[in-house]
């Protein structure tokens, strides 16, 4: 299915992001290098997130909230999704940051279909497709519109799905 290849290709690109960027050195950039690289070299995400679970005690919510977050990610790339989806689920809630939620929710989304959780993982994203004009992160409103093509594509609509993947 090329839509498929494009929207994995969308993806790969949106997720490696600073794969080769230089080392971080604040919390906020170890964080943002994390969420950068998890995809693209989960070993290295997973030493940052240990590191920085580590030394949580001192962090501000937002950053309490996005750590939460990338562990939450990393249960449900691993499969573990009755960890992840409860998880995604309280950072959805407890976070006030809006980039944040909408990461989240993409995921829980993500992570609902993956269980065959269709309704929940569709309304979901109906959810996400009409917040995303108003998402000032541009990487997160592209996430919105490739979830939204793997979704589509997944359940056959191939126009729709194409739509979303050229968007």
């Amino acid at each position: 299915r090329p839509i498929w290849l494009t929207v994995c290709a969308v993806l790969t690109l949106a997720l490696a992001g600073e794969s080769v960027a230089q080392a971080p050195d604040g919390v906020d950039d170890l964080l943002k290098h994390a969420d950068n690289i998890k995809t693209s070299n989960n070993t290295e995400f997973l030493q940052i997130v240990q590191g920085l679970d580590r030394e949580s005690s001192r962090f501000s919510g937002t950053q309490h909230a996005w750590l939460d977050y990338l562990k939450a990610w990393q249960s449900g790339y691993t499969g573990d999704f009755e960890a992840a989806v409860p998880a995604l689920k309280a950072v959805i809630n407890e976070t006030a940051d809006p980039t944040l939620r909408v990461r989240a929710q993409i995921s829980l989304v993500n992570d609902q279909a993956f269980t065959s959780h269709y309704d929940e993982a569709y309304a979901g994203l109906s959810e996400l497709l009409a917040i995303q004009p108003h998402v000032a992160d541009k990487d997160a409103r592209m996430l919105v519109f490739a979830v939204a093509a793997l979704l589509y594509n997944e359940a056959g609509q191939y126009d729709l799905a194409f739509n979303y993947a050229e968007r």
